[in-house]
């Protein structure tokens, strides 16, 4: 397997920060083969949820906490992103079923939180928390023009 490093920062967890993180990194997008419209429209729907979490959850918008972020390529046909809070992690364990809702009634009964991990599940073809719940990570597949 050939992975390679594609993008990494770690920034102030401040709201004002995650524009130019996500943007960058669409930017980049554009030098790899096989990337669409598509693809790029849900990878920034997948970094926007997954680093606002990790910057109003994790970190509670601290600007003394980091976020980290980073993006590799493996073999040519798949991004992983790893994105990492200095908070005490997240409640639930996401990582325990595939994500995906059993049907609509459930994915539109989550109130106020848990609509966006959902989302993100059903964009990318895995998505993996560590057991503390402060990093996730995402695998999705690079769409063939």
């Amino acid at each position: 397997m050939k992975t390679k490093r594609f993008y990494y920062v770690k920034f102030a967890s401040d709201i004002g920060n995650i524009g130019s993180v996500i943007n960058e990194i669409l930017c980049r997008l554009s030098c790899l083969n096989g990337v669409d419209d598509a693809f790029v429209f849900e990878t920034k729907v997948i970094l926007n949820e997954l680093i606002v979490n990790a910057v109003k959850h994790g970190n509670n918008c601290s600007s003394n906490k980091s976020v980290k972020v980073s993006v590799s390529v493996i073999n040519d046909q798949y991004l992983l992103f790893a994105i990492q809070d200095e908070g005490e992690g997240c409640p639930h364990n996401y990582a325990e079923s595939d994500g995906r809702p059993d049907n609509i009634n459930n994915c539109c009964s989550l109130l106020e939180s848990g609509r966006g991990i959902v989302v993100v599940k059903c964009l990318c073809e895995k998505l993996k928390f560590n057991k503390k719940g402060n990093r996730v990570l995402v695998l999705k597949r690079i769409h063939s023009s």
